[in-house]
């Protein structure tokens, strides 16, 4: 099926019951890890103005990851560290990510990205939004998050681990 990514369409509007103020927030874009993190992250889109791109193809992925905003995972397992959560860290997202799997391993909440209890709907949209208000604090994220996929995620130093082990 591909990635689903959600545009905002919208400039101003009342955040409502989640934040009870205005503002124009500037989002372009946040990828939404899985169909689950899309239906947790429906109150969201409904309230603040977010259009659905669904079917994206694997090859422009990261096309749209580097012109995402924010990575959001609400997945309830994992084994290690999810490839998609990876990739957006190798994008340079700041990420709100559910504490499952090995996540906490690779991120360290309110450092690099949030970490969110499972099932926890409130939770989610108030790291989104302070990440949405926050802009430098996500950047900041986002180049924390590309040096740590840099130094414990390269392709090619975890390539020589697996030929020196072979080797021994």
């Amino acid at each position: 099926m591909g990635s689903r990514v959600l545009e905002k369409d919208c400039r101003k509007r009342n955040l409502g019951k989640t934040m009870n103020e205005k503002d124009d927030l500037k989002l372009q874009r946040v990828k939404v890890d899985t169909f689950k993190a899309y239906l947790d992250f429906q109150p969201i889109i409904k309230e603040h103005c977010f259009r659905t791109v669904s079917g994206i193809p694997h090859d422009e992925l990261p096309r749209y990851l580097t012109s995402a905003n924010i990575f959001v995972s609400t997945a309830l397992s994992d084994a290690g560290l999810a490839a998609s959560t990876a990739e957006a860290m190798a994008c340079g997202l700041p990420v709100v990510i559910t504490d499952s799997g090995d996540n906490r391993k690779w991120v360290e909440d309110g450092v690099n990205g949030f970490i969110i209890p499972l099932k926890d709907p409130k939770s989610l949209a108030e790291k989104i939004i302070y990440l949405l208000k926050n802009p430098e604090v996500g950047m900041t994220f986002g180049k924390r998050n590309r040096k740590i996929i840099e130094e414990r995620n390269d392709y090619y130093k975890e390539m020589k681990k697996m030929e020196n082990f072979m080797k021994s």
